[in-house]
């Protein structure tokens, strides 16, 4: 009854100028239909970790002039995705020794990802070469906190709203060459700098891979980093059933360290449970495996089951990895060049 479904929809957004949620997808789309921004209840669970400035120009594209990212940014499009976890890497934006960050480009991968209406989760990286405490080192700490709370700043007044959501660099316990304190300072500096640009933004530390690395870990809690943040990110490569077991770890965790009740966001989650791609690929990718049906269908019947169980542990958001090709293997990846 189509009067009565647009009585019920006029009634409902009379109620507030609030965007809505909602569990039900068609009225998601009815109050869309409207003007109102409005989101189904799991489009703000559920996202992937594309990689999106590594991993999509990765292939060489028939489609859209050659532009890679604009295709698979399509797909993420299609494939009903509103969360997006991308790499802010400093060095992309100030190469050159104290000169200027100019957040522009409209190809640039992020402000790809912004104009086709993601929300980015974006982790910092990549510090410029003159501010590497270790030179040569991607992952080194910037040596300059006064410099980091300034690109944090300016990152996060150039890229706000859609850049919700900011992590400070990518599992530092086996990445970051420095000591725990020279991390935790530069995450410190980080935080205060991106909330001065996005008040509103939930910052994340940097991902850990797990809560058994617990000297690290505490180290990098215990010197008050629940001041500098609202939320806590980790990853998961493990089967969904050993889920339970490590989120009440993780919830334990926080409320040692003053974060109880903290959303927790798993950043990168996936599995290589099928292996390695086996059938050779058509042309033009003769250098390139598919999957087997069979390993299509473990990955089909791993995904759903994944996500289901990190919601059902308390998850807040969890991030796919990897949307699109990811290493030359194929592994860890949702979606093939080659197959769907």
């Amino acid at each position: 009854n189509r009067e009565v479904a647009h009585e019920m929809t006029e009634k409902c957004l009379a109620r507030s100028d609030a965007p809505y949620i909602s569990y039900c997808m068609a009225c998601r789309d009815r109050f869309a239909r409207e003007g109102r921004e409005s989101r189904h209840i799991l489009e703000l669970v559920y996202g992937t970790d594309a990689a999106f400035s590594w991993c999509a120009s990765q292939f060489n594209c028939p489609w859209k002039g050659g532009n890679t990212r604009e295709v698979v940014a399509d797909l993420m499009q299609l494939a009903g995705l509103k969360h997006v976890r991308e790499r802010l890497q400093w060095q992309s934006w100030q190469w050159n020794a104290y000169g200027p960050v100019a957040f522009d480009g409209n190809e640039h991968a992020r402000n790809i990802l912004f104009r086709h209406g993601f929300v980015v989760l974006d982790y910092f990286n990549g510090a410029a070469p003159h501010m590497r405490i270790t030179p040569g080192n991607d992952s080194s700490m910037p040596k300059d906190l006064g410099a980091v709370y300034d690109f944090a700043k300016k990152s996060a007044q150039a890229f706000a709203p859609t850049m919700d959501a900011w992590e400070f660099y990518n599992e530092p316990e086996g990445a970051v060459p420095e000591p725990v304190w020279d991390y935790v300072a530069a995450m410190k500096a980080g935080a205060l700098g991106y909330r001065a640009g996005h008040p509103d933004a939930i910052v994340l530390n940097g991902p850990l891979c797990g809560i058994d690395t617990v000297r690290y870990t505490d180290e990098v809690f215990s010197g008050e980093a629940w001041k500098y943040l609202n939320a806590f990110s980790i990853h998961y490569y493990n089967p969904p059933a050993g889920c339970e077991k490590l989120f009440g770890q993780v919830r334990e965790f926080l409320k040692r360290h003053s974060l109880d009740g903290a959303a927790i966001y798993v950043s990168e989650c996936g599995s290589n449970l099928e292996g390695r791609s086996l059938i050779p690929a058509p042309p033009p990718w003769e250098d390139c495996k598919m999957h087997s049906r069979d390993q299509e269908m473990v990955l089909m019947e791993f995904y759903p089951k994944s996500q289901i169980f990190m919601q059902m542990s308390g998850v807040s958001r969890n991030y796919f990895f990897n949307f699109f090709i990811s290493f030359h293997y194929s592994i860890f990846n949702l979606f093939k060049q080659y197959s769907s």
